[in-house]
Parts: C-alpha cells; sequence; structure tokens
C-alpha cells in the first residue's frame, strides 16, 4: 500500500516518455539535477498554493458582496484575470483540470486524464498525494499536484439538496448546463494544478 504513489508517479513518468521499456524511457529523459527537480517542485507548490489562496479570496470577497449566486455569475471571469496575472507574474502556463469539468476550457489532455485517473487510484487507496515532475523534452518541465475538496469548495461542488443549496445548483446548471464537477465530498480529490514551465 505505502508504495502505490510511487508506482502511481513511475507508471505516469513512463507514459509521458511514450511506449518504449524502462531502460530506454531512462535514456531518453533529458538530464536534470536532483537539486534542480526539487527547485522546480519548490516553486510548483509555491503557485499552486499562490493561486489557490488568490481564487479562495476573490471568491470569499464576492460571496461576501453578492451572494453565492453574484460568485457564480462572475467566477469565470475573475477566475482567468486571476490566473492570467499569476502566470505572467511568474512566466509558467497554468490549469487547473478534472475529470469531471463544469468549465470545457478545463478538459484534461490525454497525459492529464492518464494522470488524474492515476491520482484517483492513488487518493482511493489512501496514499498521500505527492506532487510530481514529468519532462517531455529539454525545454519543458510540468508540475502536477492534487487539488482536494475544502469546506468553501462545497457550496458549488458538493451534492445538490445537501452540502449545496438546489437553488445553487440550478443556477450552476442554467451557466454550465454540461456540469459535471459535482457530488464530492469534504477531503475527497477533485482534480489536479497543471502547471508548465519552459527551461
Amino acid at each position: 500500500m505505502r508504495n502505490l504513489f510511487w508506482l502511481v508517479a513511475l507508471s505516469a513518468l513512463m507514459y509521458s516518455c511514450g511506449s518504449a521499456g524502462p531502460k530506454e524511457n531512462l535514456a531518453e529523459e533529458p538530464a536534470m539535477s536532483e537539486m534542480e527537480r526539487a527547485e522546480y517542485l519548490e516553486m510548483g507548490s509555491q503557485i499552486a498554493q499562490r493561486s489557490f489562496k488568490a481564487l479562495s479570496g476573490k471568491l470569499k470577497a464576492e460571496i461576501s458582496e453578492n451572494g453565492m449566486e453574484g460568485a457564480i455569475a462572475k467566477c469565470d471571469l475573475y477566475a482567468a484575470s486571476t490566473i492570467d496575472s499569476i502566470q505572467k507574474a511568474f512566466g509558467v502556463s497554468i490549469k487547473r483540470t478534472a475529470l469531471r469539468t463544469r468549465n470545457q476550457e478545463n478538459k484534461p489532455t490525454d497525459e492529464e486524464k492518464h494522470l488524474l485517473k492515476l491520482y484517483e487510484r492513488a487518493d482511493y487507496a489512501g496514499e498521500e498525494l505527492k506532487p510530481m515532475l514529468l519532462i517531455p523534452d529539454s525545454s519543458t518541465v510540468k508540475f502536477f499536484s492534487a487539488i482536494k475538496m475544502q469546506a468553501l469548495c462545497l457550496n458549488c461542488h458538493g451534492e445538490p439538496g445537501t452540502t449545496m443549496s438546489e437553488e445553487i445548483y440550478a443556477k450552476i446548471i442554467e451557466k454550465y448546463p454540461t456540469d459535471k464537477a459535482i457530488g464530492y465530498k469534504l477531503g475527497e480529490f477533485r482534480g489536479l494544478w497543471s502547471i508548465e514551465f519552459k527551461r
């Protein structure tokens, strides 16, 4: 059980390098020192945390001023502008993605979908969901870290009629007719931060 996440990480790394065997994958992976890996993991974690704090702060302010309905109406606008400003500040590309999306612009790539399923299985097994790096080429580093459900998030991503009101759910469906991002429980794995660095 304890080693499951590392099997998940190894599987993800092998997936990112194609269908070759493990030895060939290791030979093809662009060189990166342990110190450089640690730096990218730290930078990715800081950017993800800063992004979460900025988004949750905006959401709380909007709820306080205009209620949940007002927050739903403007959520995509302030999320996009907030993430854009952080991307520019750090010179990275930032994305939030999940298997069950609300905004279609956040749909996962094939690579992200693969990782989401691996993280989901690890979470179900009770493993710690550690951040990971993928290095597809010598000029790109991709950072991924888990998003877990917080209490505030249940207002819009919980179970309609219990942790989320039916009225709020009706407003969400009105704005996002294909919404699938509901039914989550507190602490449950929700999705991934996907952050791309250029070396």
